[in-house]
This record gives structure tokens, sequence and C-alpha cells, in this order.
């Protein structure tokens, strides 16, 4: 064991002053626990702890702390000795001083924090959530986003975005809350933290960039933005039933996608300036999330229970309202059984600096598999190959260009569009869709079935 952002050692109870100061830095970091009975090189020690020991300590942190915290102390058996655990999570009223002092975690050290620091860091506790506050922008002045309301008219026909906003109280004397504005708004120019980057890089790593875009619309369309931009950088597939039948999906399990991207929009730290990031390399897919994880969750239990603690409540709310998500909490178990469905990629969630990445890792492809097997009447050797995984190819012997060909395996991957749902799913303009569908129906690649106001596309190759 070694020191750590999270763990300091100490001698004995002597050291008192330490101690505290430690555990008030953790406690404005991201908390932490402070072991008395432990020498530097992380070896137990013997000391002395009375009746009355962690009583006196614990008085001594209500005195000289404020805000007061009350840390978990656990006495345990280490070898011959006995060790003292001091725990304490991370604040939700920060700054915690101590003795009129404020110090945070940086690395083994525990720093004073500057004038100004503690500045911000008052303001940014003592104000509401920010998706509760009012921002700049007054509801008369809203410019919808065509975009979201076309993503929402497809669940809501008649959906009227002022009357949505009164009746859900997102707005105050007339000023919209910053929830309001980012989710409606037709260009994000308040807030450029908020807008969502995607990139697309050649090979495993950042250094060369091939496709790259900055998302500013309400947040309610970025979602089927980013997903879009997802199918234009990734691959259709191609596996066999071990007979003929050829069955076409996507790299990476788009579902799963698409509920990391929503839960990345609903729990980031919004006060946080890093913008939500999306990266696409050749071996891997992530969503990076400004802010670590509530601090009441971790990723254990993200991965066991089907809980919700959304940073954003009132932007959590909208998109419960508008239908973009079915339940809070359900998100991660989604992108977990999705991507065990698909079978090609693994998940793994992890905190970087300040971001949580959700990570979805292509697995290793299997080669096909060759059998020798001899016919009945001749002996004659044949070869048979199988594969159970799917080949992931960047072009098909089809003759179309890279939008038609994109047009074709989304029909491929979602029977039954329509030209207008085909326009809104890889917002690409309709006339241009338009275009598209009519050489891939003049080449006999898809067909319409249905009636007029119901029917879409199929693929008929």
């Amino acid at each position: 064991m070694k020191e750590s952002e999270e763990l300091e050692f100490k001698t004995s109870f002597s050291e008192e002053t330490a101690i505290i100061e430690s555990l008030v830095a953790f406690a404005n970091r991201r908390g932490g626990t402070v072991m008395v009975g432990m020498n530097d090189d992380g070896e137990p020690v013997k000391i002395d702890i009375g009746k009355k020991t962690i009583e006196k300590l614990t008085t001594k942190i209500k005195e000289v702390c404020d805000p007061a915290f009350y840390p978990s102390i656990v006495v345990k058996t280490h070898g011959l000795f006995e060790i003292c655990e001091i725990s304490v999570k991370e604040s939700e009223y920060k700054p915690v001083f101590v003795s009129n002092k404020a110090f945070i975690r940086v690395g083994k050290s525990n720093v004073k924090i500057k004038s100004d620091e503690l500045r911000s860091m008052i303001l940014k506790y003592a104000q509401p959530d920010f998706d509760k506050r009012p921002c700049n922008e007054k509801l008369s002045e809203l410019v919808v986003s065509p975009r979201v309301l076309e993503v929402l008219s497809s669940k809501n026909p008649n959906f009227n975005p002022v009357e949505f906003i009164k009746k859900n109280k997102l707005e105050h004397r007339g000023m919209l809350t910053n929830a309001a504005y980012l989710c409606f708004t037709e260009k994000n120019t308040e807030y450029y933290s908020a807008c969502v980057k995607a990139g697309r890089f050649k090979g495993t790593d950042m250094v060369t960039i091939i496709d790259m875009t900055l998302f500013d619309d309400g947040l309610l369309a970025v979602t089927e933005q980013a997903m879009a931009f997802i199918r234009r950088n990734i691959r259709m597939g191609v596996e066999f039933d071990g007979g003929i039948q050829r069955i076409e999906k996507w790299e990476y399990p788009l579902e799963a996608l698409r509920e990391a991207i929503v839960n990345a929009i609903i729990h980031r730290d919004y006060t946080d300036k890093s913008q939500i990031q999306i990266r696409i390399f050749d071996d891997r897919l992530e969503v990076w999330s400004p802010g670590v994880l509530p601090r009441e969750l971790t990723p254990e239990e993200i991965i066991r229970e089907n809980r919700s603690v959304p940073r954003n409540t009132t932007l959590a709310g909208i998109f419960y309202n508008t239908r973009q998500i079915e339940s809070w909490g359900s998100g991660f178990p989604r992108i977990f059984s999705e991507s065990a469905k698909h079978g090609e990629v693994s998940v793994s969630m992890r905190s970087v600096d300040n971001f949580f990445v959700v990570s979805f890792i292509k697995k290793m492809t299997e080669k096909p598999q060759v059998k020798q097997k001899y016919g009945a009447l001749n002996d004659s050797a044949e070869v048979e190959y199988k594969s159970s995984k799917p080949v992931f190819q960047k072009t098909t012997d089809l003759d179309l260009n890279k939008p038609q060909l994109l047009v074709y395996r989304t029909i491929s991957a979602n029977p039954g569009l329509m030209a207008k749902d085909l326009s809104a799913m890889l917002q690409i303009p309709f006339g241009s869709i338009d275009r598209h569908v009519r050489v891939l129906l003049k080449k006999g690649y898809i067909v319409r079935k249905g009636s007029k106001k119901t029917g879409g596309y199929v693929i008929l190759k």
C-alpha cells in the first residue's frame, strides 16, 4: 500500500491536527481514508487506542470543522498490531474548513485552497443545481429547434414546447431554466461546454482525425445527431447462419450506444467546462462524460442494481416526459443487455481525471473455422467454412456511393423506415434522402411495402 489522493498514513493520534487536515482535504475532493498506525512505507506500528481516543478525535472534528462532518472510524487488527481506519466521503457542502482554513487533496499532499478557488467553490455549491437555474433566454424569445420538434413529433405529433415548458415549470418569471434552454434551443450559444463533440480517429489513438463534429443543437435532438455520426463512421457486418441467409448488423450495438449518450447528457456535470466526447477508434468506441459518478453510486452498483441518482433531475424529467427515456435507472442495465445480445463487444466503465468513461471494446475476431469432410460418393475432400462471428467490411459488392450505401445499411438495420424517418435518423436533408432512395429503388436494392401513410422501405438484395 502507498499513500495516494485517497489514502494517508499516520503513525499515531498525536498527529491529531494533521489527521483532521487530511480528512478535510479528502472531504473537499472525492473522499478518502486516513490510516492511523501505519508508517510512511505502509507498515503497521504499535499505537495505543484508548477508550476515549476516538471520542476525543470526533469531538475535536466537530469543534474545529465547518460544516461538521462525521467520519467512519473502524479499528482493525493488522498482524500483531491494531490500526484505525478513518474514512470520510466527499462533502455535499463545500468548502469544508478546519480552523478557518480549507485544504484539498492533490496527489499525496494536502494543499491549502487559494482565495479565488474558495470563492468559486462557494459560488458553485451555494447555488441551485445547474439545470434548475434561470438563464439569460426569455421564453418569449426562444427559437425552438426544428430538429428537436422532428424528434419529438415521432412520438407526440401535437407536441407544443411552450405549453410543455409552462406545464412543467421550466421557466421563472418568463426566464427559461438552463434545462429548458439546453433541451429546446435551435443553437446553444450560452453554454459552449454543454455541446457534444464527436470524433473518428485513425488507429487506436487521437493523433490522426478522420471526421469530427460539434453538436450545438437542443439536447433533445443531439442524441439522434450523434447516432447519425456514429452510423456514418462505423461499419456494418455480414454473418451467415450456417446456410445462405445473410444477417447484417452494425459493428457496435446501436441501442447500447444511444443509452450511453443519453446517460452522459443527463448525468454529466454541467458546471465542468469540458464537453461530452464521443471517440471512435479502430478497436473501440468511448463516451466521455464530464464529472465523476454521484457519490451515492459506484460502478459495481450500476452493474448490479437498477438504480438512478441523476445529477440533473430537471433535465432527466424533460427526457422522461418527452419519452426519450423509459425510466430512470434503466440506462446502464440496457447498455449491458444490448451489448451481451450483440456479442461482439465488451463494456467497461472507469473514471479518468474528472470524466466518467463508458467504453465499448471490440472482441478479437475469430477466423473462420475450416473443417474437412468427405463426400459419400467419391471420398473427395470438401472444405466447410463456418464462423460464428460476423465479418465487418467497409465496402460491399454494391455499386453505390457512400451516402447511398449509408441509406441502404440504415434500411437494412431498420426495415420499414420512410424517407422522413431516414432524414431525421441520419440528419441528412429530406431532398438528398429522396434522391438516394430513388437510386436504390431504380437499381432494385430496396422496395416500398405497405400503404402510403404507414408503409416503408425494405431491402431486396
